[in-house]
């Protein structure tokens, strides 16, 4: 008799474990079939403005061309690829005025240290230009 009950109480352990778990009226664990809203997934394509264009699952904008902050002058565009790869136009032209010898240096130093993309031919018209435009005489 020890045993039947045994049986008995195990069964019930079962039965109620079954229930827990979410079981239709025969004791039988109940399964869930996928409805239409978890088995389709719908994307919705977010306003994109003008600038960004969509080639299949890849998404490429266009940037803004921006004129440079930098004063017209001769070795402006020597300054904007050489100097402007690392620095902003702004960030230049926020420097304290600096002598020549100082601009030297630091340009020097941009090219051995930093290995900034300056040819040797082109430090004097740098210079040249950065002392024009900031320079001690250029306040």
């Amino acid at each position: 008799m020890k045993r039947a009950l045994f049986i008995t109480i195990g069964t019930m352990l079962a039965a109620a474990a079954a229930l827990s778990c979410g079981s239709n009226n025969n004791g039988v664990a109940a399964t869930t079939a996928p409805t239409a809203s978890t088995t389709t997934s719908t994307t919705t394509t977010p306003n994109l403005s003008s600038d960004v264009h969509t080639q299949g699952s890849i998404r490429s904008i266009t940037l803004p061309e921006l004129q440079p902050e930098l004063p017209a002058g001769d070795g402006q565009k020597l300054v904007l690829i050489a100097c402007a790869s690392c620095h902003t136009p702004q960030y230049i032209m926020h420097q304290p005025p600096l002598s020549r010898e100082a601009w030297t240096t630091s340009v020097n130093k941009m090219r051995t240290t930093y290995s900034a993309p300056i040819k040797e031919e082109n430090v004097k018209p740098i210079v040249d230009y950065l002392v024009a435009v900031r320079g001690p005489q250029s306040n």
